[in-house]
């Protein structure tokens, strides 16, 4: 099964990837929907951990939906790098024989969620702590497999991390001049953004994309000309579908609009899958969260 969920950011793909083998993880954040209920498996959990730590941080949504790509795509080529199934990411396979998958799967995701959200680490370490109790007997003295697969996965969020130090991400963006002709951008209430007054997050129209060639790749047209019958005709829609009183709008137009504004696109994806009915298990095999390219 492959579901792709577009996050609305213009360049991040959300590629939930069905694949055997990764165990039931107890959480140190969550718990099953009651006794003997199935606990989400290691991904997903780790999942739910990076939504947390995105969450208590206050981390906006462009920034948190480049940090998910990091960790999924750490994940991914982790996990990935051991069953040798699909296409790599960014790591090339080279895992050592008999590496845990579990293991590295929650490695990468830790070793990539500490480096971009280090204020949250104690989250992390305690989610690592509840992994390792599932993995070994004696999780301060884990066997083999899971230390080969922790220092793999680690291995792998360090490559992706390195790589996308250069992405542009924390290059400061050029002096911005505030318009003052029809459709130019303004300011709006109650903040204003200022002083200085410009459009935050501007870096992401030319950082380096998770899943298009160029940020640019895909780029709309522009507005039709506010002059134009089409822009008095849009306009028109807009008001009567978004107005607090609308009749026009039905209610799962309502409820669309309230999910779509409610959370970033992170949380977003990541609620599909671990909200939906029935054991974890039955609705949704183990699962490697990815970015593809």
């Amino acid at each position: 099964m492959k579901r792709i969920i577009v996050i609305i950011t213009g360049f991040l793909l959300s590629v939930p990837l069905t694949l055997a083998g990764v165990a039931q993880a107890a959480p140190a954040t969550a718990t099953g929907d009651g006794p003997g209920a199935a606990q989400p498996d290691t991904v997903t959990q780790w999942n739910l951990t990076m939504i947390a730590g995105l969450e208590a941080a206050g981390i906006p949504p462009p920034p948190a939906a480049r940090i998910g790509a990091i960790v999924q795509a750490s994940v991914f080529d982790a996990v990935n790098g051991i069953d040798r199934r699909y296409a790599y990411y960014h790591v090339p396979p080279a895992a050592p024989p008999g590496a845990s998958r579990d293991a590295a799967a929650a490695g990468a995701a830790d070793t990539a969620l500490a480096a971009l959200i280090p204020g949250q680490k104690p989250l992390f370490d305690a989610q690592l702590s509840a992994t390792l109790a599932q993995l070994a007997d004696d999780p301060s003295h884990p066997g083999q497999a899971v230390r080969r697969g922790l220092a793999w996965g680690q291995t792998v969020a360090n490559n992706i991390l390195t790589w996308r130090t250069t992405d542009g991400f924390t290059t400061p963006p050029p002096p911005y001049t505030v318009g003052s002709g029809p459709g130019d951008w303004q300011p709006t209430p109650p903040a204003f953004l200022g002083p200085p007054l410009a459009p935050l997050f501007r870096q992401f129209a030319t950082m380096t994309p998770f899943a298009l060639t160029t940020p640019s790749q895909f780029l709309p047209l522009g507005p039709p000309p506010l002059d134009s019958a089409r822009y008095a005709q849009d306009l028109a829609e807009v008001a009567a579908y978004g107005s607090a009183t609308s009749a026009a709008r039905t209610p799962e137009q309502t409820q669309t609009a309230i999910f779509w504004q409610d959370d970033t696109p992170a949380a977003m994806w990541t609620a599909s899958p671990t909200s939906s009915p029935g054991p974890a298990a039955s609705r949704w095999p183990p699962t490697r969260g990815c970015w593809p390219r």
